[in-house]
């Protein structure tokens, strides 16, 4: 705001109040004319001595502002009075920059990490090659499983680490469900067969438009999810069903169950539930919000019903969103 805009109601009521002190004294009383010149002298010397002071704080706002204009840290609040275009597009080229340079710290830390799983997948991969060596079929087994579990969670620290981003690649197409299932299943064949899970595959002919490298990572979270905590003769169930406003698929399992009170919040981050589960995992909360969040981000809706020691269902909504993405 310019500083004399400030100003002017004032020299408006200044004014106001000298033409009225002149009314009074000329023609309401029987003042002398040479007391009223003198009156006026004083009047005039007290105005000029008003704006001379206002012409000297707006030449010492100026010098400021062009002091603080040089520097590259936000100015508004050390002139927060006295606010104008040239200042408000300053502080907006400031936040900009700071905005520009979170980003690329943010993006170099994700190339490190991202650099670093891969570096660590060399040795894993050779350690795979070394276990295939060992006469042991039990220790075989269980060192495959350990590395197994290293490599989802390596891959699970990439996505967390994309989920993170400030920007979330999304690519939207037509994509098959019985495609992203399948691959799910092949991802998780290891601890499938390890548990002895039955798998029961129902209509998968339909196809969604959605991220297929996304869905594929939340079908991995809902599988892991099932297999941790399963119980006896485990089996996994899925199955597409075409609704009114688009598709549902259907992830059906049958393990420890969710309790009722559980299941508003199972999205929650962090939140574990109250159940004690099986002993052998040991649940960070995270999976099922990294699943909402991918969903979220995607589009789709999730809903969940369960019940202690019968089978839990996990639905995804895919509504028809072609005309959105012009596909």
């Amino acid at each position: 705001m310019n500083p004399r805009k400030i100003k002017m109601p004032y020299l408006v009521v200044l004014g106001i109040l000298f033409f009225s002190f002149h009314f009074y004294f000329l023609f309401l009383t029987d003042t002398d004319l040479a007391d009223l010149i003198y009156l006026d002298v004083l009047l005039v010397l007290g105005i000029g001595s008003f704006l001379a002071y206002d012409d000297w704080c707006d030449r010492r706002h100026i010098q400021q502002k062009e002091r603080l204009l040089e520097k590259e840290e936000l100015i508004s609040p050390m002139l927060a009075p006295y606010l104008d275009q040239e200042i408000l597009e300053h502080d907006l080229w400031v936040l900009r920059k700071e905005i520009d340079a979170c980003y690329e710290l943010d993006h170099e830390k994700e190339d490190e990490m991202a650099k670093w799983v891969h570096e660590i997948k060399v040795p894993l991969a050779a350690l795979g090659l070394l276990n295939e060596k060992v006469n042991d079929q039990k220790l075989r087994l269980e060192l495959k499983e350990q590395i197994e579990r290293i490599n989802q969670s390596l891959a699970s620290m990439l996505v967390s680490m994309r989920l993170t981003s400030p920007v979330l690649d999304l690519q939207i197409k037509p994509v098959s469900l019985a495609t992203c299932v399948k691959t799910s299943i092949k991802n998780n064949q290891f601890f499938l067969i390890r548990s002895q899970f039955e798998i029961h595959l129902g209509n998968l002919e339909e196809v969604v438009y959605t991220d297929q490298q996304w869905l594929i990572y939340v079908l991995d979270q809902l599988i892991a999810n099932a297999i941790k905590y399963a119980e006896d003769s485990p089996y996994l169930a899925f199955e597409s069903v075409r609704q009114e406003k688009g598709i549902a698929l259907k992830i059906i399992d049958h393990g420890e169950g969710i309790r009722v009170e559980d299941i508003s919040r199972i999205f929650e981050k962090g939140y574990t539930g109250m159940n004690k589960h099986n002993g052998m995992y040991k649940s960070t909360g995270m999976g099922l919000y990294f699943v909402h969040k991918i969903l979220t981000h995607l589009g789709h809706g999730i809903e969940v019903t369960s019940q202690i020691g019968g089978p839990t269902c996990f639905t995804i909504h895919f509504m028809d969103n072609r005309d959105y993405f012009n596909l």
